[in-house]
């Protein structure tokens, strides 16, 4: 191959490369205790999320969460880790705190890198934050409803900026999905792979397999409108009876974060049909509004 051809692909390779990402889930329990209240485990990809096979021992983090508070989100930005937590009662404002942490092993330990921020939002009554995530181009920010309806169960709400999302400015007009979430499911996580989104539901009542649920999306678009990308991806995984998922992050190996334009498979094809023309032949078990069980 032609050195000028290699130079040509850098770019896309590298793009490509920095989509690569280890899966943090995090779980939360369900009672409140004075520390070890939250799990994270890791997932070396979206294959080995959906079967729960896991790439390291689960990390059990020391903090201790407010009483009134339970976590809803968590994302990774490219700089750092973001964990949300949401008032478990509804009040007028102040209703979501926004923590940072510059690393997993920082996340995990609760060594936080930058004051809390507080942010001013007003969540409606009957809707709770369910997932957080951090796109490349935006924050998204998640709301699902407390009481299970017909449709429009799902609310996005993006932001230019982590100081946009913690002081509440959004970008653009909310969007309501028409998603009917089957009852006995609810949404726990929400987060950008680097080729789409993923949303996760887990099941309200504790069984003994096949509690989470999977499902992606190619774009923001496709996501506001519940048109997933491929079937869903039922996880065999067992939860612990006094434990819930209360976010999913990919953390990105390679700065900056991956664009959702353009889209991997886009990528893909132009590496291919670059080297073709240059080679040389030859996602309720505990509402937030209810607080903790």
């Amino acid at each position: 191959m032609r050195l000028p051809t290699l130079i040509a692909l850098l770019p896309l390779l590298a793009a490509l490369a920095a989509q690569a990402a280890t899966v943090r889930l995090m779980f939360e329990r369900d009672d409140d205790v004075a520390s070890n209240e939250l799990v994270f485990r890791s997932h070396a990809s979206l294959d080995d999320l959906a079967n729960n096979v896991i790439a390291e021992p689960d990390r059990i983090s020391p903090i201790n969460i407010a009483g009134s508070f339970s976590t809803t989100g968590l994302t990774w930005d490219g700089q750092q880790f973001v964990l949300m937590f949401e008032r478990d009662d509804d009040v007028a404002s102040n209703e979501l705190v926004f923590r940072t942490h510059a690393s997993f092993d920082d996340l995990a330990g609760n060594v936080i890198s930058g004051p809390d921020r507080i942010s001013p939002i007003n969540i409606a009554a009957n809707f709770s934050t369910t997932g957080l995530t951090w796109d490349g181009q935006q924050y998204v920010l998640m709301f699902e409803r407390d009481d299970d309806v017909a449709s429009n169960e799902l609310i996005f709400r993006t932001y230019a900026s982590f100081d946009d999302l913690a002081n509440n400015l959004p970008s653009a007009p909310d969007r309501i999905s028409p998603i009917n979430i089957a009852a006995n499911f609810s949404t726990r996580g929400l987060s950008w792979d680097g080729q789409q989104y993923v949303l996760m539901f887990e099941r309200d009542d504790d069984v003994a397999i096949n509690e989470l649920v999977f499902r992606t999306y190619a774009d923001f678009d496709d996501l506001a409108g519940n048109l997933p990308s491929a079937p869903d991806r039922i996880s065999p995984i067992n939860i612990a009876a006094n434990f819930s998922t209360t976010g999913l992050a990919f953390e990105w190996t390679a700065d900056p974060p991956p664009q959702p334009v353009p889209a991997p498979a886009s990528l893909a094809l132009a590496v291919l049909a670059l080297l073709a023309a240059t080679a040389t032949p030859v996602a309720r078990r505990v509402s937030r509004r209810r607080g903790r069980a």
